[in-house]
């Protein structure tokens, strides 16, 4: 038996893959301090389990409880992201009004949301599976204006068309050359180095033509965000990150190999960008409920749920941020949908 693999020292499942829980992550390496978790348990203990105990054990009058409890892994990384984040954006100011720009995530700060070694990680789960090619992954689009605590952000299933090929950028890949380090990295840098300065300005164009990008600007517009330039002041993500670069959704297949680092970056992005509201368009029904693998990873408390024209939709926080989860709008009432999700989120109705 290798030595990963066995029985997940929470749940019980034998697994072929456990990592290593630090119980104190201010303690020392020991057996003693360790958790042999599947992933999904992993990310469980660390983003609710811990902050959880913590708060109800100082309830209970406890104290000297371990720092590293008061948060989750995810909380902390984001504040350590945005504050670097602001201080690059402060750097550079100056160039930024030289060159007519409005303040928002400078160029430097194209890798602070993911590193490396995140997209890396990524791409490793991926690499090599079966799958005819090509594919792309997505990184989290952060509109240039777009500020923590008071925006928007919305989010998809998986991206249907993306990436360039060979004779551009070349953040096209197949799942067999990635299985490749050195190969892999080049893939990883140069999808990071794509995101502009503006990197949301195509849907402006492409926009009016997808119903997915219809209502998110309906429900941007009706919480006044920038008009004309709305997609400045959100961001958009996948729950997916990894697809077809040209058409249609990933595998089941493929997309059970990432869902567990796919679950990791959507919480870290939610720690580090901090929206005020998420949009997630990606169904919560019977028929597509795209958001049960994620919901409780990400921690979703739901405050209520219903329908509008017989399509599920729910409506809860997942930390701060208020969320409603409703269908992919594809050959479905877009308005109505719209307008549900601005009712939630306290925003003018049309």
């Amino acid at each position: 038996m290798k030595l990963n693999e066995g029985c997940c020292e929470m749940c019980g499942h034998h697994v072929a893959l456990r990592q290593k829980a630090h119980i104190v992550a201010e303690g020392d390496r020991s057996p003693e301090n360790v958790l042999l978790l599947c992933p999904s348990c992993h990310v469980l203990f660390d983003h609710q389990l811990k902050p959880r105990l913590y708060r109800a054990l100082i309830r209970a009058g406890v104290s000297g409880l371990p720092n590293s409890w008061t948060t989750s892994h995810y909380e902390q990384a984001g504040a350590a992201g945005w504050k670097a984040i602001q201080a690059q954006r402060a750097d550079s100011a100056g160039g930024r009004e030289q060159d007519g720009t409005r303040d928002g995530l400078p160029r430097e700060a194209k890798g602070v949301i993911y590193s490396l070694e995140q997209l890396d990680e990524l791409l490793r789960t991926v690499a090599g599976r079966p799958g005819r090619g090509p594919f792309a992954a997505l990184v989290p689009q952060v509109g240039s204006e777009f500020e923590p605590g008071r925006e928007l952000m919305v989010i998809g299933r998986a991206t249907n068309g993306w990436g360039e090929p060979e004779d551009g950028d070349h953040t096209q890949f197949t799942l067999a050359e990635i299985v490749d380090p050195g190969v892999r990295r080049g893939f990883v840098e140069r999808t990071l180095h794509s995101v502009d300065e503006d990197p949301l300005a195509w849907v402006n164009e492409y926009g009016p033509r997808s119903a997915f990008w219809r209502v998110a600007r309906t429900v941007a517009e009706g919480l006044e965000l920038a008009g004309e330039h709305w997609y400045r002041r959100i961001a958009w993500s996948n729950l997916y990150k990894v697809g077809p670069a040209e058409a249609g959704n990933p595998s089941d297949a493929l997309m059970d190999a990432q869902q567990t680092v796919c679950i990791q970056l959507l919480g870290h992005e939610l720690a580090t960008l901090q929206p005020r509201r998420v949009l997630f368009l990606v169904g919560c029904g019977v028929d597509a409920d795209w958001f049960q693998w994620f919901e409780q990873s990400l921690g979703f408390v739901e405050d209520g749920h219903g329908e509008v024209e017989g399509q599920a939709i729910r409506w809860g926080h997942i930390g701060t941020s208020q969320v409603i989860v409703l269908p992919h709008p594809q050959g479905k009432p877009e308005g109505k949908l719209a307008e549900a999700a601005l009712l939630r989120f306290g925003g003018i109705q049309f």
